[in-house]
């Protein structure tokens, strides 16, 4: 398990490194171009390929439950942390995103498919599943949060749900179960191209992930430590006894769980971005527990599964 972290960390360091070994290069918008890459045609291919090949089981619905469980316990503990904080209403609204949402997609399903080498498809399937209940949340209740800590003039309640609506995740999700519920055949050729993309997802999403780190002086440290508390620790041990509760069933269990130690998602910087929140604080969070991840994950594990 160790080599798997070192392997994607070394990734991961390629990509922070890129600004200074390609400085005619404009990293930031390359890693946005590659996170609208991955958004509109690898993850949904990736999505369509897991899911179709996959057996539908319990975990269809276990996993959004503890997923769900998992971030609006989150939501609720950060709202009562940082609400009382002498901080900036902005900072505020960037600490609670970063306590809640967890990067299931970027980090979490290489990680799984490198804890779990023997069974990648069974685990992708949990990845899957908990992006697709993620990100909607982000991007409806989340983007509230930013609105009220942030701008809270703007009232986009049919735009939220438009931009939801609009996910290709989750179109591909609703067009392979259908296809699954009325058995319509799909070509080879097709299958096969869904399954090539998908063998990019892992190093595309950690490359990019690596881009986005950047370390910067510290200021709210001790807010900071508590929202990295909040994603790294509170989160699973959430997950991991709602998943007791449903008597959730291995590997999906443990790889559900293993998803909720992930750190801040890089998605709640699009979000805070585009409603004034602070996103140094946040881009912070995100690169802390992306580091500290790469022993807390194995901690959890351990405590909770050993």
């Amino acid at each position: 398990m160790v080599n798997v972290f070192i392997s994607l960390a070394i990734i991961a360091a390629i990509g922070s490194v890129c600004r200074y070994i390609f400085p005619e290069i404009d990293i930031e918008n390359l890693r946005k171009s590659i996170s609208k890459l991955v958004l509109f045609i690898i993850l949904p291919a990736l999505i369509f390929n897991v899911i179709y090949n996959a057996g539908i089981g319990k975990e269809f619905i276990h996993v959004p439950v503890a997923a769900l469980g998992g971030i609006i316990a989150a939501l609720v503990l950060s709202s009562m942390v940082f609400i009382f904080l002498r901080l900036p209403q902005n900072t505020k609204g960037a600490l609670i995103l970063a306590s809640a949402f967890s990067n299931v997609t970027y980090l979490g399903l290489p990680v799984l498919i490198g804890i779990f080498p023997a069974i990648p498809d069974k685990v992708a399937v949990v990845s899957v599943l908990y992006e697709v209940t993620t990100s909607p949340i982000l991007l409806s209740i989340g983007a509230l949060i930013a609105i009220y800590f942030g701008k809270k003039e703007i009232a986009l309640s049919s735009g939220l749900l438009k931009r939801i609506i609009k996910l290709p995740p989750l179109w591909a999700l609703g067009i392979v179960l259908l296809v699954k519920f009325f058995a319509i055949p799909v070509p080879d050729f097709l299958l096969q191209s869904t399954k090539t993309l998908s063998s990019t997802a892992a190093g595309l999403m950690i490359l990019s992930l690596g881009m986005a780190l950047r370390f910067k002086k510290i200021v709210y440290l001790k807010p900071i430590l508590l929202s990295v508390i909040i994603q790294l620790a509170f989160i699973p041990f959430v997950v991991f006894y709602i998943g007791r509760f449903l008597h959730m069933s291995q590997p999906h269990f443990e790889a559900t769980v293993i998803e909720a130690a992930m750190p801040t998602q890089l998605l709640t910087l699009v979000v805070a971005d585009e409603f004034n929140l602070d996103t140094e604080v946040l881009a912070q969070v995100i690169f802390i527990t992306t580091v500290l991840s790469l022993g807390t994950i194995q901690l959890m594990r351990y405590l909770l599964f050993f």
